[in-house]
């Protein structure tokens, strides 16, 4: 059986360069007195300081495109809570056709950047997720883009208020640099 245990070190990569994730870097560079561009990762001779610049630049990416899925699922439910504004009920169908989608893959984004897969210890042939800490603000953005990517789970009364106070500020709070977001206009 293999074990795998998670390094005590650290690399800042996407989220964790605005300080809202930090996560264990598998290749961590070691500087031997040279310059920086002679760079080596210690566990592997062919592992460069370049690949590890292209990898940063890929996590930016996805930090950017997760960033902008949100911001869009965002935009989405304010407008449908226009209609609220004026003693309208919100048209949760034609949200969900708007949302689902985009909440399903900024899910897998944010798993993408900033989580580790780990052998099954149930089955050696398929891989699992390693979660964010139980009460982590991150754990909880995680498993409200899982509700809000299965219109089933929405409630069913009272959508307006949930998706005012629940749903709005935890996504503004995942793309605003980790500050908390009022939702009282009063504010």
């Amino acid at each position: 059986m293999i074990s795998m245990q998670a390094p005590s070190y650290t690399n800042s990569v996407g989220l964790a360069d605005r300080g809202q994730i930090s996560f264990p870097n598998p290749h961590p560079p070691r500087v031997d007195g040279h310059a920086e561009a002679r760079v080596r990762c210690p566990q592997r001779s062919s592992c460069s300081w370049a690949g590890h610049r292209l990898e940063r630049q890929a996590v930016r990416g996805l930090v950017s495109e997760f960033t902008r899925n949100i911001s869009s699922i965002l935009a989405d439910i304010e407008a449908a809570l226009v209609p609220a504004l004026d003693g309208k009920r919100v048209l949760k169908g034609q949200l969900a056709d708007k949302i689902e989608r985009p909440a399903r893959l900024a899910r897998f984004q944010l798993q993408n950047i900033a989580l580790f897969v780990e052998l099954n210890p149930n089955n050696a042939a398929a891989s699992q997720v390693i979660g964010f800490p139980k009460g982590s603000k991150w754990r909880q953005v995680t498993e409200l883009l899982w509700v809000l990517g299965g219109r089933g789970s929405w409630p069913r009364e009272e959508l307006a208020p949930w998706l005012n106070t629940g749903v709005l500020p935890l996504l503004a709070w995942s793309v605003g640099g980790g500050k908390d977001v009022s939702t009282d206009p009063e504010s």
